[in-house]
């Protein structure tokens, strides 16, 4: 399997090219094309999966593609305007911004991720994908992508989260210790991540565009 990413930095998306057998998992929405010799299959989920996904909204459906005979290419999109980047799963995980997932490798395990931060994100209309295993995991961004190196503590506007290492420790930041965490906190939800490890930031909130854009709209006719 050979991954490329084009169009980068502003409006990225992925070509994928495919031997017989090889398989990929993604979402039919990341979907902008492919050859007619690849086949859908639900991706098994198992109990605690489909429960992740219904508390998600059901908003998370990954199937597999499967390249059939001959040689095979697909084209996958981020659901947003920016750039993408390949990251290595294996030996540890990475946590993923539902927004932000484009695809996986199969041999790379994904589930929806409960707990606290989690919430954060849900409140925004988003939840927190648990890739694991052994593979290559492609995200995207709204904006510029950029990674940040933790070594201690930092902390993060949740809206500009794409992805962390999960060797982090992560949790929602406590918005009274001080003006900058005030600052942080003012309507959305900011993370606080401690240990050493990367997380990826994009430069543009999805959720602020939404506020300032829906500000300016008229309001609904009852």
């Amino acid at each position: 399997m050979q991954i490329e990413l084009l169009q980068q930095p502003q409006a990225a998306f992925a070509r994928v090219a495919l031997d017989h057998g090889e398989s990929l998992v993604t979402q039919r929405a990341t979907l902008a094309g492919m050859t007619p010799n690849m086949t859908f299959s639900k991706r098994g989920e198992g109990l605690i999966g489909r429960l992740g996904r219904f508390l998600a909204g059901g908003e998370f459906a990954p199937e597999t593609l499967t390249a059939g005979p001959g040689s095979a290419e697909v084209l996958l999109a981020p659901a947003l305007a920016g750039d993408a980047t390949i990251l290595d799963v294996g030996p540890g995980s990475w946590l993923v911004a539902s927004s932000a997932f484009v695809f996986a490798t199969s041999a790379v395990e994904l589930k929806v991720r409960g707990g606290a931060l989690s919430s954060f994100f849900t409140s925004a209309g988003l939840f927190v994908i648990e890739a694991a295993g052994i593979g290559k995991l492609v995200v995207g961004s709204f904006g510029a992508l950029s990674p940040l190196r933790v070594d201690g503590k930092t902390v993060i506007d949740t809206g500009h989260i794409v992805a962390w290492e999960a060797s982090l420790e992560s949790r929602p930041h406590d918005a009274d210790v001080g003006l900058v965490t005030s600052w942080l906190a003012r309507e959305s939800a900011s993370c606080s991540f401690e240990g050493t490890g990367t997380v990826w930031l994009q430069s543009r909130n999805l959720a602020e565009l939404g506020a300032r854009v829906g500000s300016r709209l008229p309001p609904r006719r009852a």
